[in-house]
C-alpha cells in the first residue's frame, strides 16, 4: 500500500501540474423550473397562494399566519379550496391543525371536504348547523361540530362536541345526521364520545390546538364494488377504530379519480373563530407528468415531499408516480429477495406512517429514455426521532413500483439532514425506474486514500493551487464519496473544481462555506481516481516565512478496512517575497 501510494503521488505531481495549467473554470448554475405546489403543503398560512377563499366578503380570509374560515361573528360561512384537483380515489392522507376560539357560546364548527360539484372552486354551502358544506352536491365531509342542533331535525346532533362523516353521494350534502340518500343514510359514521369527560376527552372548542389526520385506503385493486376504508384520528385518538367503510370512486362522481379538497366553516346565532393553522395533503398514488429539459433540475412536488431529476438529455415527458409503501411490507420484500438485507425504507411525514417509492416513466421521441445519465433527489420531512443512519437510494432497474419488487442497485451519491428534513441524492443511467430512499444499509469496506499536493513555496500576493488526488483501493466500490479542503488561515478562497481523467473539470459539484471547500464525488469504483483542485490567494501582506497549512480529506458511507485510516492529508507551503 505504501509503495503504491508513493507511486500514485509521483504520478499525480505531473498530472496535477498539467491539470492546473489547463483548467478553465466554468460556473454552471443548475436552472430550476419554478412550479406551483401540486398538493396542499402549508406549514402555516403566512401565504394563502393556491387557495380560493369564499365568499369574497365576510368569509374565509387570512389572519397573520392563520387561515380563518369564519370570524367570531353571527351567521357567517367560509370555504377554502386548493386550486388543483387532488387524486383521492387511489387513497390519500391529510393532516391539519385547527383552533376554535370564542368570546361567548361557541357554534358551529368546521369540516374537511372533498367535492366535485359543478361550482368547483366557488362552491360553498349553508352556515350555522350546515357548517359551510351542507348543500354542496357530490361531496363528502368530515365535520367537527361544536353546537347541539337537537333532533329530530334540523341536524339530529347527539351533543355539542362530536365528529361525523357525512355524504349524500352525488346529491346535495346534508349536515342532518338523519338525512337519507335514497334509502341510504347520509351519515356514514359518528363519534359522539368526545363530549364525555373520560380518558381521551377532547373539547373541540376549548381554544387549544387540535391535530386531525384523515387517511383513505382504497378498495383492493380489481374490486371496484368493494369498500375502502376512511380513518380519522384527532390528537392521536382513533375516532373510528374499525374505520369507515366507503368507496369514494363509486360514492362520488370524480374527475378521473380527482376532486377539489379544502375546508368549510360556519356560525349561526352563536359564533366562534374557526382557524386552520397548517395543512398537508399527500395522495397515495399521485402522478405528475411534465417535460424534463436537458441539464435542468425539474421538480415534482407531492405535498410535503419532493422528487427532482436532472437529465443530460431532453426528455419530452417524464411521469413520476409517488407510491405509498408500508414499511413492514418493504422489509418483508427485502428478506424475500435477499437484496440489501437489513435496509429499511424511510418513513415520510404526513403519510400515515408510510414510505414513498417513486416510479419514473419516460416517454421521449429522441431515444433518451434508454440512454440517459441523470441525477435524482428526494427531499422530505420525517417524524421526530433518531437521526437517519447509513442512508441509501435504491433503484429497481426497468421495473414498476409494485409489492415484492427487487431493488438491484444503490445509486446514492450524497445525503444531508437538517433537523427533520433530509435530502437523499443519487445518480444513474441509462433508464428510469423505481426508486426509494432507505436507511440501515450495510456498506462493504472501501480503502479510500487521499494525497494533497501543492508547491512548497509561494510568493505573497499570488494564487496557490492545491490538488487532492482521491483513490479507491477497494475491495468494494465506494458510495457517497465527498472531498473537502480546509484552506489555510489568512488566505482568500478563489475557486474549486472536481476533475476526472476522462471528463475534465467542473465547479458544479463543489461549494465553499466556513473556510472549507467541498466537492461531491458520488460513487467511486475500485481503483477509481478523482481530483479536487482548490485555488486560494495569498495576501500581499503575508509575512515571508509564514507556513500555510492546508488539509484535504475524503469521506464515504463505506467503512475503511485500514487499521489506521488514511483519508486525510495535510500539506505545507512557505510564503516567500
Amino acid at each position: 500500500m505504501v509503495s503504491l501510494g508513493s507511486f500514485c503521488a509521483c504520478e499525480r505531481r505531473m498530472s496535477a501540474k498539467s491539470i492546473v495549467l489547463a483548467i478553465t473554470v466554468i460556473l454552471v448554475a443548475a436552472a430550476t423550473t419554478p412550479l406551483l405546489a401540486q398538493s396542499p403543503t402549508y406549514p402555516d398560512f403566512s401565504s394563502v397562494a393556491n387557495l380560493t377563499l369564499n365568499p369574497v366578503e365576510n368569509g374565509a380570509h387570512q389572519v397573520g399566519n392563520v387561515l380563518r374560515l369564519t370570524d367570531d361573528v353571527q351567521s357567517r360561512v367560509g370555504t377554502a379550496w386548493f386550486n388543483i384537483k387532488q387524486p383521492v380515489a387511489g387513497g390519500f392522507t391529510t393532516t391539519f391543525t385547527f383552533q376554535i376560539s370564542h368570546a361567548g357560546f361557541p357554534a358551529d364548527g368546521i369540516a374537511f371536504v372533498i367535492q366535485n360539484s359543478e361550482a368547483g372552486l366557488t362552491a360553498f354551502g349553508d352556515g350555522g348547523g350546515g357548517i359551510g358544506y351542507q348543500g354542496i352536491p357530490n361531496s363528502l365531509a368530515v365535520e367537527f361540530d361544536t353546537y347541539l342542533n337537537a333532533g329530530p331535525g334540523p341536524n339530529d346532533d347527539p351533543n355539542a362536541n362530536h365528529v361525523a362523516v357525512q355524504s349524500c353521494g352525488t346529491n346535495a350534502n346534508s349536515a342532518d345526521h338523519d338525512a337519507l340518500n335514497g334509502n341510504s343514510p347520509c351519515k356514514l359514521a359518528m363519534n359522539a364520545d368526545l363530549a364525555f369527560p373520560i380518558e381521551g376527552f377532547i373539547d373541540l372548542s376549548n381554544g387549544e390546538q387540535h391535530t386531525a389526520t384523515i387517511t383513505y385506503t382504497p378498495p383492493t385493486a380489481g374490486c371496484p364494488q368493494c369498500f375502502g376504508n376512511l380513518d380519522v384520528t384527532l390528537d392521536d385518538l382513533d375516532l373510528f377504530p374499525e374505520g369507515v367503510q366507503v368507496n369514494l370512486g363509486t360514492l362520488l362522481n370524480l374527475d378521473n379519480g380527482t376532486a377539489w379538497v379544502g375546508f368549510t366553516g360556519g356560525t349561526g346565532f352563536y359564533s366562534e373563530n374557526n382557524d386552520i393553522l397548517n395543512w398537508n395533503f399527500s395522495a397515495a398514488s399521485q402522478t405528475i407528468t411534465q417535460p424534463a429539459p436537458k441539464n435542468t433540475t425539474t421538480t415534482y412536488t407531492f405535498g410535503s415531499y419532493l422528487y427532482k431529476v436532472t437529465p443530460d438529455q431532453d426528455i419530452d415527458q417524464l411521469a413520476v408516480t409517488a407510491v405509498l409503501t408500508d414499511p413492514a411490507t418493504f422489509a418483508a420484500d427485502r428478506q424475500a429477495n435477499q437484496d440489501f438485507p437489513g435496509a429499511q425504507c424511510i418513513i415520510y411525514s404526513n403519510t400515515a406512517g408510510k414510505c414513498v417509492e417513486f416510479h419514473a416513466a419516460c416517454n421521449s421521441s429522441n431515444g433518451a429514455c434508454t440512454n440517459v445519465n441523470y441525477v435524482v433527489a428526494t427531499s422530505y420531512d420525517v417524524p421526530a426521532g433518531p437521526p437517519i443512519t447509513n442512508p441509501g437510494f435504491l433503484k429497481a432497474t426497468g421495473k414498476d413500483c409494485v409489492p415484492g419488487i427487487a431493488f438491484d442497485s444503490n445509486i446514492i451519491t450524497s445525503f444531508t439532514q437538517t433537523r427533520t428534513d433530509p435530502t437523499t441524492k443519487g445518480s444513474s443511467r441509462p433508464s428510469f425506474s423505481c426508486f426509494v430512499a432507505v436507511q440501515n444499509v450495510t456498506y462493504a469496506p472501501a480503502d479510500l486514500d487521499i494525497v494533497n499536493l501543492a508547491s512548497p513555496k509561494v510568493k505573497r500576493g499570488t494564487n496557490l493551487s492545491y490538488v487532492a488526488t482521491a483513490t479507491n483501493f477497494g475491495p468494494s466500490s465506494a458510495q457517497g464519496v465527498a472531498i473537502t479542503n480546509t484552506i489555510p488561515a489568512g488566505t482568500a478562497y478563489v475557486a474549486s473544481s472536481l476533475c476526472t481523467l476522462t471528463n475534465g473539470c467542473s465547479s458544479t459539484p463543489c461549494t465553499f462555506a466556513a473556510g472549507t471547500a467541498s466537492c461531491t464525488v458520488g460513487n467511486l469504483d475500485k481503483f477509481g481516481l478523482e481530483f479536487m483542485v482548490v485555488t486560494v490567494t495569498v495576501p500581499a501582506t503575508a509575512v515571508p516565512g509564514t507556513v500555510l497549512t492546508d488539509r484535504a480529506a475524503i469521506s464515504a458511507f463505506n467503512p475503511d478496512p485500514d487499521r489506521v485510516p488514511d483519508r486525510s492529508w495535510t500539506t505545507k507551503t512557505t510564503v516567500t517575497k
